[in-house]
């Protein structure tokens, strides 16, 4: 999950007292109904701004934001890449996650202007 800095003052000792502005899923074989069903309405109605899933079995990447409603609509990949409505400049290419071999992670790092 994550939490924008303007944000950070709901991070408690043992708890968030309010939802993340993203959340991001991996899905396991046992939890694909949930993740992708269950876990996105309930994200829905607590406000979670962005929910992103990763399926590794099926090899697909999905994002969706928040619209003005509070309803989540999907992120579009454009040019091979989701970006974040949440965190500004952050990308996903979901081929970085599927590639054989695997991307050299400095790479990645530095098409993200990380480095």
């Amino acid at each position: 999950m994550f939490i924008s800095a303007a944000r950070r003052s709901i991070i408690k000792h043992r708890y968030c007292d309010g939802p993340p502005d993203l959340d991001l899923e991996i899905v396991a074989p046992e939890s694909t109904s949930r993740d992708y069903r269950v876990k996105s309405q309930e994200y829905e109605a607590f406000g979670i701004r962005e929910y992103w899933i990763v399926d590794p079995q099926a090899e697909i990447v999905e994002a969706a934001a928040l619209d003005a409603d509070g309803v989540y609509r999907p992120l579009p990949i454009v040019e091979g890449r989701i970006a974040s409505t949440v965190i500004p400049g952050w990308f996903l290419k979901p081929e970085w996650l599927w590639t054989d071999p695997p991307r050299n992670p400095i790479e990645v790092l530095r098409e993200l202007k990380v480095i």
